[in-house]
């Protein structure tokens, strides 16, 4: 091969004087050839030339090949097309499987791994039921009576008493004097003071009825008393309150349920002792085992005068109702 060197050379040693020109000449089909590789044909044509090296072999190209690939930072391998290196980044060319219409990946490097996996647990919510059981304690609660009403008694004594029976059965004959103790009229004298909150027992009467198992009171109480002013005075007038109470079996602690109060000018009365009826609001409730109910009346400062009352015999029947 005529070289641009050989050229260079013939002309130092002035066999052409241009050496391009002449190997034009020589060779017009010809181009220079820089750094041709060098064979084993060049050294016999050109046994001087200065970058004469041995003959190049199959195994000395495969050697230089690898130290070229190491120079360069890259391996050499016979590894299969298609397949990934271990431990390397670099996935071989292989056949192209890329699905018509969808970007081809052939060429990209592919890191490869064991990527994180994130497992998401969901519990499922569970919500507990728990039965529950009401225990109802049964309460046996006598009924309202028909009529429900109490005729109430003196108890069969003739000096004053702080309680007299709520329930008691009127006795036939005259009225007697039931409180020799204050005075020697007939009937019970009651004094005038400030009503319900009266603490002076001349001045109220009670009457009193215990209940063993509860007891419902439901309606209106209604209380018919008979009365009278003292001595019969017809130029006055009387008035008169009575209140119920539900109290314990010691007749203590006791709870106002109703009252009421009622008038009478004892001029319609004449000389005798006359029915006044008082009418309290209704009531609807039931007082517990072992507790009880409490009538209880007295003189106001409204009352012209103290009051008589006859109670307990069949021509004077007082009586305490409650319904409609």
């Amino acid at each position: 091969v005529f070289t641009s060197e050989v050229a260079t050379e013939l002309a130092a040693e002035g066999t052409i004087t241009d050496a391009a020109e002449d190997f034009g000449q020589v060779a017009p089909e010809l181009a220079f050839v820089d750094d041709p590789p060098t064979t084993a044909l060049d050294q016999a044509d050109n046994p001087d030339d200065t970058n004469d090296q041995p003959p190049i072999t199959d195994a000395d190209a495969d050697a230089d090949a690898d130290a070229d690939a190491d120079a360069d930072g890259t391996t050499s391998s016979s590894t299969e097309p298609g397949a990934t290196v271990p431990g390397s980044s670099v996935t071989t060319a292989g056949p192209d499987t890329t699905t018509p219409g969808a970007p081809s990946t052939a060429g990209l490097t592919t890191t490869t791994g064991e990527s994180p996996t994130t497992s998401t647990t969901t519990t499922p919510s569970t919500t507990t039921t728990t039965a529950t059981t009401t225990t109802t304690a049964t309460t046996t609660t006598a009924p309202p009576p028909s009529g429900q009403a109490w005729l109430v008694g003196s108890g069969g004594y003739n000096t004053s008493q702080s309680y007299l029976p709520l329930d008691g059965s009127p006795a036939g004959g005259s009225l007697p004097n039931y409180d020799t103790d204050r005075d020697g009229d007939l009937g019970l004298l009651v004094k005038k003071g400030v009503g319900l909150g009266e603490a002076d027992e001349t001045k109220m009467q009670r009457w009193w009825e215990p209940f063993g198992s509860a007891t419902q009171l439901k309606g209106v109480p209604t209380l018919e008393l008979w009365v009278a002013t003292k001595d019969f005075d017809t130029g006055k007038s009387g008035q008169v309150v009575a209140g119920i109470y539900d109290c314990q079996a010691n007749k203590s602690n006791c709870t106002l349920l109703a009252s009421g109060t009622a008038s009478f000018n004892q001029a319609t009365f004449g000389s005798d002792f006359g029915r006044v009826v008082i009418v309290m609001p209704a009531v609807d409730m039931t007082l517990a085992a072992n507790r009880g109910l409490m009538l209880k009346v007295a003189v106001p400062g409204g009352s012209d005068d103290d009051l008589w009352f006859s109670y307990a015999t069949t021509t004077y029947p007082t009586q305490l109702s409650i319904g409609n």
